[in-house]
């Protein structure tokens, strides 16, 4: 509540859940360095770009109804945001009443534990820059993550008309806390991940698209984040630098990868089934 002589009382008396939903365009690295000095308190969900093809522009240009797609999109949100308070009006859902089994919450734990360390502050040598050696400062911890994931699980339940969470809700976590990451890191993460755990500077290089200078430093990068471990290359030999997902981190991969059955990385023997556990990247 807040009292002015040129405004008079405003504001809200009560507790009220706020949560700010927001649209951008893609969020430079520069920007993920201030928010890891500010700590956990926003989450991404990536739409990745479509390269589309001169004859499929071409039908865009001479077929798009501006109007007619925009009254679309309003028409299926504002219907679904309707019937959705008209089931669950306001503050009739205990947040409490909504079930998540502990080996989702187990998920969830590991999901928020790679945002805190997927964006930590990276710092390199000031003389050498990305050629040079890199630190990572401290992780924020992760229970903010841990609160901010629980409420979009049980919200994605809610929505399906379900009072329990599943398995499949936690497909659109694993994407969250990809997008969470800066672009870079995320960039090398998804490599990695696809290549099974285990990533060359030459191979690195093919899937970003970039130089092997560049390649390198990019794995060097997310490897100061403890996500990864980074064995440099010798140029004598022509051996490549080379990445490896960290033992920590090894539940993102499928439970069929070479890396992973090379021991029990999870720390669990009996860990159900996930789509963490899937590539899914």
């Amino acid at each position: 509540m807040t009292a002015s002589d040129s405004h008079g009382r405003r504001g809200y008396q009560g507790q009220y859940l706020f949560n700010w939903l927001g649209a951008t365009t893609p969020v430079p690295d520069r920007t993920f360095r201030v928010m890891a000095q500010l700590g956990n308190r926003i989450l991404f969900y990536e739409i990745a770009s479509e390269e589309w093809s001169e004859e499929k522009l071409m039908n865009f240009a001479q077929n798009y109804g501006t109007d007619d797609a925009i009254k679309e999109c309003q028409k299926a949100v504002n219907d679904f945001v309707e019937t959705h308070f008209k089931e669950h009006p306001v503050n009739s859902i205990d947040a409490h009443s909504i079930g998540i089994p502990d080996e989702i919450i187990r998920e969830i734990v590991r999901y928020a534990n790679l945002i805190s360390h997927g964006r930590v502050e990276v710092e390199y040598d000031q003389l050498l820059g990305a050629i040079g050696d890199v630190e990572a400062g401290k992780p924020e911890g992760p229970q903010r993550v841990i609160l901010l994931l629980q409420t979009i699980v049980s919200g994605l339940a809610l929505a399906e008309g379900q009072m329990l969470v599943t398995a499949d809700d936690l497909l659109s976590i694993r994407h969250i806390a990809l997008s969470s990451i800066p672009r870079r890191r995320r960039e090398v993460l998804r490599a990695l991940l696809v290549a099974g755990g285990s990533l060359s500077s030459a191979e690195a290089e093919k899937a970003l698209g970039v130089s092997r200078s560049s390649a390198t430093a990019r794995m060097k990068e997310l490897a100061a984040t403890g996500i990864a471990t980074f064995i440099s290359g010798n140029s004598n030999t022509s051996t490549p630098a080379k990445i490896s997902l960290a033992t920590k981190w090894q539940w993102l991969l499928p439970d069929d990868s070479p890396l992973k059955q090379n021991g029990d990385v999870c720390g669990s023997g009996d860990h159900n089934t996930t789509p963490s556990q899937e590539i899914g990247v």
